[in-house]
């Protein structure tokens, strides 16, 4: 439950309970909300004395207790109004004989206070057990308002006693009814009083001001003269027949002034009787709550809508959603539920600003608001992600809607001297033919965004069974990759790369393989995108690089002459690694490894998303001694920019080039003049996927330093690594 949904208590709730009742629920919810131990109100009787009003605790309430305020808390509360110790108070306080008894180790408390700022209680709340120092946020927050709403009434049963004391002496002396009197006079609340037979006989000051007559236009009137028409025959006999039982009645009215105006209150009235115990009058207080209502409106609303954009939130959306569902299915209709998700908004935030980025936000979101029909339901569902739902009959209705959103990010976002373009991938699930209920629907949706997003983005696709099936392989890839890599299932294999002029072994490429006793072999573009989106791959990308480094270290043992390993990384590694330390260094010197016999591979896409990270994460591996190989040379947009503008050591043609370099000119002319770059930049080459003798004397022929594939080795474990360099290259063991 949210603060937004659980702060407020409801009048509803508190409409039939005042004094000591209304506290109770208030410290049994508040005791709820906040997991304290021990909550209690306390009214202040003198400046060293206190008495609890309700005092909840171990779920039950407890009887009033007095104690005295020296050496507690309390007494420090009174003058700092607010406190917060979140351990170990019953040893700062070592006077305070309660708090040892009950063990308490965290207090929270806060002073109430009437209109004039003076205290008049303690709201406090005890724990035995350390309060969490980050909920101390969220519990000052539920203090605040449970504060306003327990200063009330403490202050309108301090005026209620006053009031009914002064009103059965009125006729004891002349003195009692002038203290009456100005009880009535200076109170902020507004004071109705009665004759026995409901004709008012005096109203006060903040009476008249509430309700703009004065008090000979209300004399010998009924009170329903205030009456806004909103409550019933059967509100009011209600009533009437709590005055007659109870002696009392409260609750809220709306009332309406002179200028017709309506404005609620908080109303208790009183049935005073004569010394034989008949009705004498009754005194209404009423306390003008249209402040309160504002505020509950606001926080209504606040738990119901998004703050950045004003569309629904999450939360609102799937409740409509469920009740919006049953109505389509009554009148046998379909539904389309579709969700937006801004392409590439992640880089506009982080180049231009999370300020930048809320305004660029909301302005989808109007452009999103003027897109769909009256009745249609719409969200911001979190981040650069929305929802719609819109009932139809014609699909002609959906498809139209889907090419107006893509039609609306089109046109740039223009706004403080800038010009954003920005797209949108839209995934569409149907109603009831895809799924009968709002998670499933949510569910079917999110795969083909999912689908959209896969395809380029700035596209739409509809959920389709084949989705439902990729979405339960992605599931299954994922929850199972997460335990394999807990248990160390991940294996590393090595592939040999072999230099054509000194004929030696130099290095060789560590590469994931992973066999699961469920799925069986899955393949490592597979699971390592899966990593990538689930937010495993850092562990994934560490525990490789860790066993690939100490794989080396004893390869090397071996050999007269130590060999380097190429270590792929992800973008995405890079990615979550921004503001973090990299192990790489450590892992090396653990295992005793050289940082220049590690390579670490990496595709050019980390350059395309974020050059400025990539030049410095990439100048920082440079620096602690590690070689960079720029891996699939050529598939890019951008790549002679990257060879000028970062660190490059090493420079991968790929393997789709080779393939068919003995038959396609247009190959073997790319190969060619890639070469050529890396020799005049001073950078090695490798050829990936040499698997014939053909290919091998063209990359050979053409000047290629290195060439890995299936001609020398498949990728191989350690163990057959040691094996196959016993045989082929024999001249390279010790």
């Amino acid at each position: 439950m949210s603060i937004n949904e659980s702060v407020v208590v409801s009048a509803d709730e508190l409409s039939e309970l005042c004094g000591e009742g209304y506290f109770n629920v208030l410290m049994k919810k508040l005791s709820q909300l906040i997991d304290a131990d021990y909550t209690f109100v306390a009214r202040i009787l003198d400046s060293s004395t206190a008495e609890t009003v309700s005092l909840w605790g171990n779920g039950t309430l407890h009887p009033a207790i007095k104690y005295h305020l020296k050496g507690t808390p309390c007494e420090d509360l009174r003058c700092s109004g607010e406190s917060c110790i979140l351990y170990n108070v019953a040893e700062q306080y070592p006077a305070d004989q309660f708090l040892k008894d009950l063990s308490v180790e965290g207090y929270i408390g806060i002073t109430l206070s009437d209109e004039r700022g003076e205290v008049i209680g303690i709201l406090s709340a005890l724990f035995c057990k350390p309060i969490p120092r980050d909920q101390v946020e969220s519990i000052t927050r539920y203090f605040m308002s449970f504060a306003n709403r327990a200063s009330r009434e403490l202050e309108r049963i301090k005026y209620e006693r006053m009031l009914k004391n002064e009103i059965q002496g009125l006729q004891a002396t002349n003195d009692r009814l002038q203290i009456a009197q100005q009880v009535y006079d200076y109170s902020k609340d507004g004071i109705i009083v009665t004759n026995a037979d409901n004709e008012i006989v005096y109203v006060n000051a903040s009476l008249e001001a509430m309700s703009g007559y004065t008090l000979s236009e209300l004399e010998g009137q009924d009170p329903r003269v205030l009456s806004s028409g909103q409550q019933d025959r059967l509100f009011y006999k209600g009533l009437w027949n709590d005055l007659a039982y109870k002696g009392y009645w409260q609750g809220e009215f709306w009332n309406r002034n002179k200028e017709g105006e309506l404005y609620p209150v908080f109303t208790c009235i009183s049935r005073i009787p004569d010394e034989h115990g008949r009705v004498k009058s009754y005194v209404a207080i009423h306390r003008d709550i249209t402040s309160e209502k504002e505020a509950q409106a606001l926080i209504a609303y606040q738990a119901t809508h998004d703050a950045l954009t004003g569309m629904l939130n999450r939360y609102e959306f799937n409740g409509q959603l469920d009740r919006e569902l049953f109505k389509v299915r009554v009148r046998k209709n379909q539904g389309a539920f579709i969700t937006l998700d801004v392409d590439d908004f992640k880089s506009i935030n982080d180049t231009q600003g999370h300020s930048i980025g809320d305004v660029l936000l909301q302005m989808i979101a109007k452009r999103i608001k003027d897109c769909v029909r009256e009745g249609d339901i719409i969200a911001r569902l979190g981040g650069d992600e929305f929802a719609i739902f819109t009932e139809f009959t014609d699909m002609h209705i959906v498809e139209q809607l889907i090419s107006d959103l893509l039609d609306a990010f089109r046109p740039a976002f223009e706004f403080e001297a800038l010009r954003l373009r920005c797209n949108t991938s839209i995934g569409v699930s149907i109603f009831p033919q895809d799924a009968v209920d709002s998670h499933e629907l949510f569910k079917c949706s999110d795969q083909a965004l999912y689908e959209a997003k896969n395809s380029g983005g700035a596209t739409y696709a509809f959920f389709t069974p084949e989705l439902r099936v990729a979405a339960e392989r992605h599931q299954e890839v994922r929850l199972r990759l997460a335990d394999a890599i807990e248990q160390g299932l991940i294996e590393v294999k090595y592939q040999p790369i072999v230099n054509l002029v000194s004929g030696r072994m130099v290095r060789v490429e560590a590469l994931a393989r992973w066999t699961d006793e469920v799925l069986g072999p899955v393949r490592p573009d597979e699971f390592i995108e899966i990593a990538e989106h689930s937010g495993l791959i850092q562990l994934l990308g560490c525990q490789i690089a860790e066993i690939a480094i100490n794989d080396l270290a004893r390869i090397n043992t071996h050999l007269n002459q130590p060999i380097g390993v190429s270590i792929n990384r992800s973008p995405q590694e890079f990615v979550e690694l921004a503001d973090e330390y990299d192990v790489l260094p450590d892992l090396a010197k653990q295992a005793g490894v050289s940082p220049d016999l590690i390579s670490i591979e990496l595709t050019e896409s980390l350059m395309m998303k974020d050059p400025v990270l990539a030049q410095r994460q990439l100048s920082q591996l440079k620096e602690a001694g590690f070689k960079l190989s720029l891996d699939d040379f050529g598939t890019g947009y951008s790549s002679l920019a990257y060879l000028k503008n970062f660190p490059f050591d090493v420079l991968k043609v790929d393997r789709s080039f080779v393939n068919d370099i003995t038959e396609d000119e247009g190959d073997y002319v790319l190969v060619k003049t890639i070469l050529e770059m890396a020799k005049n930049l001073g950078m090695h080459s490798v050829a990936e996927g040499v698997e014939t003798e053909g290919q091998l004397a063209l990359v050979e022929q053409l000047g290629c330093e290195c060439v890995q594939g299936y001609f020398y080795s498949p990728a191989v474990s350690v163990e057959e690594l040691l094996e196959y360099i016993a045989e082929y290259f024999p001249s390279q063991l010790r």
